[in-house]
């Protein structure tokens, strides 16, 4: 993917947001210089493979040594599987990073009255 080890985080990382729908993610920024930006692809196994129809983002790179990103609208108490990779201005793709995953969050049990 070209990112390297900020000593932060070296590989794409995901874990549960506030919410029972949100998960968070975040990885390395690359530092290559005609950098334009990222895809991301989630899957609901760990050896889905990245495509058109299951990639659910385009991230921009932003000021910071890592790059975060916010999936919403996700099912509660569920593990989603995550493939990042880098784009350059020329729109060449560089190879997609290994897989992550996160849980999300069990709902809250409504109040019985």
């Amino acid at each position: 993917m070209g990112s390297f080890y900020t000593g932060l985080i070296d590989a794409p990382r995901a874990w549960f947001g506030d919410t029972p729908d949100l998960l968070y993610l975040q990885w390395g920024q690359n530092r290559e210089a005609d950098l334009s930006h990222y895809e991301v692809c989630r899957g609901d196994a760990p050896d889905f493979i990245p495509s058109e129809t299951n990639r659910i983002a385009t991230v921009q790179p932003g000021p910071y040594v890592t790059v975060p990103y916010e999936d919403t609208g996700l099912k509660g108490n569920t593990t989603y599987y995550y493939r990042v990779r880098a784009l350059n201005r020329a729109g060449v793709a560089g190879p997609w990073s290994d897989v992550c995953a996160g849980v999300t969050r069990e709902p809250p049990v409504p109040e019985m009255r």
